[in-house]
């Protein structure tokens, strides 16, 4: 029975906290306990902290904002008053406190203060990002636009200036990434060759290749449209003026996906955008050796080049 009174006890008690804030919280309430507590220090003679309280208005916080806020941030942390010098109770600071910060946000509400936005632009490696994450899209910005200004070893922000000839780049290459997301449907077959390299790369498996392969090259490539596209893999063959060896097969898949080679070439429906070309020999014949750095035989043949062409239909 104690309990449940005590409990209801607080509950009240709590019940009637904000009222009585309420009631230290008006103007006069504020301006009394700042004569009682905080104009002994802060007053245009003593000027304790530089702050003068006596030629404020309480009843007008808003009419200098910066120093109410201050001040709040003082009695809210339990600065002021300081240790040593007489001080409210707790309640009563922060019943002053938050009456303080409630006519801040009124006025604050009342009296937006709409700051104005100076013109900003991204830099190269963030409209690259942009385009990117927006479009699925890499482009060389490099080649594209001109070097962003550096200054105090920074590229962006406040940092970036606009003149006529660098908005012209930018529309510039807008217009190119538009095309490639958008497709040009007038766009001609043409061919793109990647090479593959030479020496004792072709050797050993290539990273981001099946395993049982050595050799190869993965690429990236960007296809305008969707349509159909021929695709050959150069290579494979073994060496010059063996006639005991047989050809070495090769792998090819796109997107990770293996694709069937037929004389070294193979026509496929493709959608537009990037995808991944990968390329390897498979390796039926292997020399004995310790991880690839002593090898009893050399491996023959290896892949020598991707070559896309099209689009088609």
């Amino acid at each position: 029975m104690k309990s449940l009174i005590h409990g209801f006890a607080v509950t009240v008690a709590a019940l009637a906290l904000p009222a009585l804030a309420a009631g230290a919280g008006a103007p006069a309430a504020r301006q009394k306990l700042i004569e009682r507590y905080c104009l002994d220090c802060h007053n245009t003679a003593d000027w304790a902290g530089g702050l003068a309280l006596d030629t404020q208005d309480t009843a007008n916080v808003a009419g200098d904002a910066k120093l109410w806020e201050s001040v709040v941030r003082k009695v809210r942390a339990g600065m002021m008053p300081p240790g040593g010098k007489p001080r409210p109770a707790r309640t009563e600071l922060h019943a002053f406190a938050g009456s303080v910060e409630r006519d801040l946000d009124r006025a604050a509400v009342a009296r937006p203060v709409l700051a104005a936005s100076g013109v900003r632009r991204l830099n190269r490696v963030q409209y690259a990002n942009a385009i990117r994450d927006l479009l699925n899209l890499d482009i060389d910005v490099a080649t594209a636009l001109p070097a962003d200004d550096v200054s105090h070893g920074f590229d962006n922000g406040e940092t970036l200036g606009s003149s006529p000839a660098l908005i012209e780049s930018y529309v510039a290459a807008a217009m190119r990434v538009s095309r490639r997301a958008v497709g040009d449907i007038t766009v001609p077959a043409a061919q793109v060759e990647f090479r593959a390299a030479a020496g004792p790369s072709q050797r050993k498996h290539v990273e981001g290749l099946p395993l049982g392969t050595r050799g190869g090259l993965v690429v990236r490539h960007d296809f305008p449209l969707d349509a159909q596209y021929e695709i050959r893999v150069a290579g494979g063959r073994p060496a010059f003026g063996a006639t005991d060896q047989r050809e070495p097969r090769l792998q090819f898949l796109v997107d990770g996906a293996p694709q069937e080679l037929k004389a070294g070439k193979t026509r496929l429906q493709l959608t537009a955008g990037p995808h991944k070309l990968s390329a390897a020999v498979v390796d039926d014949e292997r020399g004995a050796g310790v991880d690839d750095v002593f090898i009893g035989a050399t491996p023959r043949g290896g892949v020598q080049s991707i070559i896309v062409l099209g689009p088609y239909d």
